[in-house]
């Protein structure tokens, strides 16, 4: 049975398969399938020929019109297994062509495929697989995959978390160069919450809202006191954490020297150190005590009891030396709230979660 399969519009959403399908042959007598295709599916006719005994050219039998065939008179044609077997195989064929190409007016030549007899190499199976996807099968591919070899869907998909991921590390790193402000900053970790996911007290976090508001009528709606995050930890019993988001050049410290060895503090952290911290309060003795907050909240096991507060602000590359670094990590460790992180070092612990993904993915 051909591979091309050539058609010829006849009419409008109607083609003709210009070439039968040959269903059984012997040397005298044929058997043919002549189909059409349509929008709703497939017709046709299955034709037995002769041959003409001095040429190769092959003539219909006379076709015999049945309402001139007797009461108790009928027609009987034999189709053997072969012959049904290619029937199957055409009308497979044909369905294929509608599925992916449609109805096309005009004349037009298919080729379809037998997949027993594709040969996969490493120079082609790329170009195949991309077929397959373009042609609609990928939930097909897919599903395959799933009954042979469910331990490669796993890696695949898997690599494809990765991947993504890696992408926005990649973005992460060369936003650290940029000059952009706080709001940024927002959207990009509100697209991406799993940043927040390890590192920090050795607890997962998830997002409960973005840009919540700790006192007034809704931490989703208006209200005075706004945060940048919501978060909470992950656990049987879920705890509220607040976190607040600056830049990375937000100053942590100034150059200008206190004393001997001691360096004044950035305005801008000093700053958000109180809002934080006035944030958490507002939160604990207001916001979380609403109805609607127990409601929303406490339904889904997360509770707030002197709320974790996380100030996200500047980078380690602004202390430069060694009494910097001293001054900027002396103060945060002297504090109960907030935690101060960095942006690198957010980043590396991003990073982490990257690298540590593709070891067990390995």
């Amino acid at each position: 049975m051909s591979d091309i399969v050539n058609t010829k519009s006849i009419g409008s959403g109607i083609a003709d398969v210009t070439e039968d399908f040959i269903l059984s042959e012997e040397k005298m007598s044929r058997l043919v399938f002549h189909a059409q295709i349509h929008k709703k599916g497939i017709r046709g006719k299955i034709i037995r020929q002769r041959r003409e005994s001095t040429s190769d050219i092959w003539i219909p039998d006379k076709a015999i019109d049945i309402r001139s065939l007797g009461k108790n008179e009928s027609i009987n044609i034999e189709i053997k297994t072969e012959a049904i077997k290619n029937l199957y195989l055409a009308i497979v064929k044909l369905a294929n062509i509608l599925k992916n190409c449609g109805i096309e007016y005009g004349e037009h030549s298919y080729a379809v495929v037998n997949p027993n007899n594709v040969i996969i190499t490493d120079e082609n199976k790329t170009a195949y697989i991309r077929k397959l996807l373009e042609a609609g099968y990928d939930e097909e591919v897919w599903n395959n995959l799933i009954e042979t070899n469910p331990s490669l869907v796993t890696k695949l998909a898997n690599a494809k978390i990765i991947a993504d991921k890696q992408q926005i590390l990649d973005a992460f790193y060369k936003s650290l160069k940029e000059n952009y402000d706080e709001s940024y900053w927002q959207n990009f970790f509100s697209s991406n919450q799993w940043i927040f996911g390890y590192g920090l007290k050795y607890q997962f976090l998830n997002l409960i809202t973005d840009q919540p508001r700790y006192t007034g009528a809704n931490f989703t709606g208006s209200g005075e006191q706004r945060g940048d995050f919501l978060l909470n930890t992950e656990a049987d019993k879920k705890y509220t954490v607040l976190v607040e988001i600056k830049k990375p050049d937000s100053l942590l410290v100034l150059n200008q020297e206190y004393r001997n060895g001691t360096w004044k503090l950035g305005q801008e952290l000093l700053w958000a150190v109180t809002q934080v911290q006035m944030n958490c309060h507002s939160w604990f003795r207001e916001g979380s005590k609403m109805d609607y907050a127990k409601d929303e909240l406490e339904g889904k096991d997360v509770f707030t009891y002197e709320p974790r507060g996380i100030l996200v602000i500047g980078h380690t590359n602004q202390l430069n030396s060694r009494d910097k670094l001293q001054t900027f990590e002396s103060y945060r460790r002297s504090l109960h709230l907030p935690e101060i992180i960095t942006f690198d070092e957010l980043y590396e612990r991003a990073k982490y979660i990257v690298e540590h993904s593709k070891e067990q993915s390995c």
